[in-house]
This record gives C-alpha cells, sequence and structure tokens, in this order.
C-alpha cells in the first residue's frame, strides 16, 4: 500500500468514525461537544508527539514528518462547524446531528487525503 492509499484509508475511517460518534452524541449540548474536542487537542498532541518520537526512530531518513498544529486546528474547526450546524438545522430538521454527522463524516473522507497532503506533512 503506498503512502497515498494509506492515508484515503486512514482518513475514510477517520470519516466513518467521526460521522458515527457524531450521531451516537445526539442529543448531547453543544458545551459537551466543545468539552471533548478541548480534551482531545490538549490530549491529542501529547499522544501525537510519542507517536513522532517512536516514528522517528523507525522511518528512513528523509521520510515526511507529520506536523500537529494543521491538525489541531482542522479538528477545531470540524467541531466548531458541527455544534453550528445542528443548531441551524434544529429547527428544520427532526435529527440534525444525523445530517452533520454525515456531512462531516464525508467531507473528512474526502477532502483529508488532500489536507493530509498539503497540511500535515513537511519534508524532514
Amino acid at each position: 500500500m503506498t503512502g497515498h492509499q494509506a492515508a484515503r484509508a486512514a482518513y475514510l475511517g477517520a470519516g466513518l468514525v467521526l460521522g458515527a460518534v457524531w450521531v451516537a452524541s445526539g442529543g448531547v449540548s453543544w458545551w459537551l461537544h466543545l468539552v471533548r474536542c478541548a480534551v482531545l487537542v490538549t490530549v491529542g498532541p501529547a499522544l501525537f508527539q510519542l507517536f513522532r518520537r517512536w516514528r522517528a526512530r523507525h522511518r528512513p531518513s528523509g521520510a515526511r514528518q507529520l506536523r500537529v498544529a494543521p491538525m489541531v486546528v482542522a479538528k477545531t474547526v470540524l467541531v466548531v462547524a458541527g455544534v453550528a450546524a445542528d443548531a441551524a438545522l434544529g429547527p428544520v430538521v427532526e435529527r440534525p446531528e444525523l445530517v452533520t454527522g454525515t456531512v462531516l463524516g464525508l467531507l473528512v473522507a474526502a477532502a483529508g487525503p488532500a489536507f493530509h497532503r498539503r497540511a500535515v506533512l513537511r519534508k524532514a
């Protein structure tokens, strides 16, 4: 599997998980979504740093490195956009989390690989 195929598979999986988690947490208040995001944004980079160190020991010289900041920003933007979409769709749709979860999942699966190539990877 090439690096591009692996990224596509990873973002497809991430999109499916994001959409499923968003739908499963339907009815949860917007502030709880934001608290979860804050926890992910603070704990995620620490775990990411551990992964980065492990990867640096095991990757070939000259391989691309992963950057944390664009991923944190993108994750935060997705959650804020999802909360706003749920709020906007609430009066119109009976279960807005279904629509929001589906759109967020498709967005991550479709745009994730391009975002990964442009914003997340950098030359070592």
